[in-house]
């Protein structure tokens, strides 16, 4: 979150284009910060307020410290358009407040449409096509909740279950697909995200593209817009999943990975047939294809040199092939993969 856009909204309160629930939000925020306590402010001060206001906010949300009880609204010369400005300020905590543990009704409200809802009730995958042209293929028994059209600044959908998404691409409308427990964050890209419910561990997996994923709790998106904590970014052939234990999204790579699609591979052409080269360029050549790390244990695997055609094979039967050719091995840390064994002698 930006100052520019922290004086957007309170410019908009001060023309009086907020709604009734927005007021009421307004009252809830002045109560935490009522708690907390302000610095007072002489008149002269008035053009810094909101500059100040802008700090206040942004810190309140990670102090824990013991704050004494002082109503601002009593103190001396706090001027009319200072209390404004103020509300203003909590205004916009609140607006972030009202969408931040996203619902299928904050959808709805959010885009000021009907709710639609469809569930896969088959036993093969279902496919689905949204407004703005996104296709979304659901798996057995997910259910997709999204409006029959979207707000003019997101595009927002509701999925529990699991399926396939191939977005339509708007960069001025970000996609998001909420669930009970993550959000996900896209402006043109295809992914799957399995979003069981309670119980069952939720996760986003990429296929192309890059998405962002957060926690969809109280306070996440706020703490993401303030901090960037408790979210993880995506690229292709990675995967987050929410452990359920200790809540938190862990990263690594996909069970199968698959070559980068033309949108996400790089422009020239690369090669899988071998011949004594290098181990550094075969491995290389790998991560190009596939847009993952791979890193030797012991940099004396470089001078190692491979020959043989690796060429319509997956990734796991090329890393055998590799690694029992030079007398390694391979294991998998996060979304990287190591290359372990002692190498060979380098040329005398």
């Amino acid at each position: 979150m930006s100052k520019e856009v922290f004086h957007s909204l309170l410019k908009r309160y001060l023309e009086g284009r907020c709604t009734e629930e927005e007021k009421k939000i307004v009252e809830q925020w002045y109560n935490v910060l009522d708690r907390e306590g302000l610095p007072a402010y002489q008149e002269s001060e008035l053009e810094a307020m909101d500059d100040r206001l802008w700090a206040t906010l942004s810190q309140k949300l990670d102090d824990t410290t013991e704050t004494r009880r002082v109503s601002f609204f009593r103190r001396r010369n706090i001027q009319l358009g200072m209390a404004a400005s103020l509300i203003a300020g909590l205004l916009l905590m609140g607006y972030l407040v009202s969408i931040d543990h996203a619902t299928p009704d904050a959808i709805a409200r959010e885009a000021g449409a009907t709710l639609q809802m469809r569930q896969n009730m088959t036993l093969l995958p279902v496919s689905v096509q949204l407004e703005d042209g996104t296709r979304v293929t659901l798996a057995p028994g997910a259910v997709l909740q999204y409006p029959d059209r979207f707000a003019a600044n997101k595009r927002e959908v509701f999925l529990t279950g699991e399926a396939f998404f191939e977005v339509s691409k708007d960069k001025q409308r970000p996609f998001l697909v909420l669930s009970e427990d993550l959000i996900t964050q896209v402006v043109g890209t295809s992914f799957i995200v399995k979003a069981q419910g309670a119980g069952h561990p939720s996760e986003v997996a990429v296929v192309t593209g890059k998405v962002m994923v957060s926690r969809n709790t109280e306070g996440a998106i706020l703490r993401g817009l303030l901090t960037e904590e408790h979210q993880v970014y995506l690229t292709p052939n990675q995967r987050a999943v929410l452990d359920l234990e200790t809540e938190e999204l862990a990263v690594s790579l996909v069970a199968e990975p698959v070559p980068l699609s033309a949108e996400d591979a790089p422009a020239e052409s690369i090669v899988f047939e071998f011949e004594e080269a290098p181990l550094k360029i075969v491995l290389r050549n790998l991560e190009r294809a596939y847009g993952i790390t791979i890193q030797p244990e012991d940099v004396n695997l470089y001078n190692c040199t491979f020959t043989g055609d690796l060429a319509g094979e997956d990734l796991e039967t090329r890393l055998e092939f590799i690694c029992s050719s030079v007398g390694a091995g391979h294991t998998i840390e996060g979304t990287t993969i190591r290359i372990t064994g002692k190498g060979c002698p380098g040329k005398q």
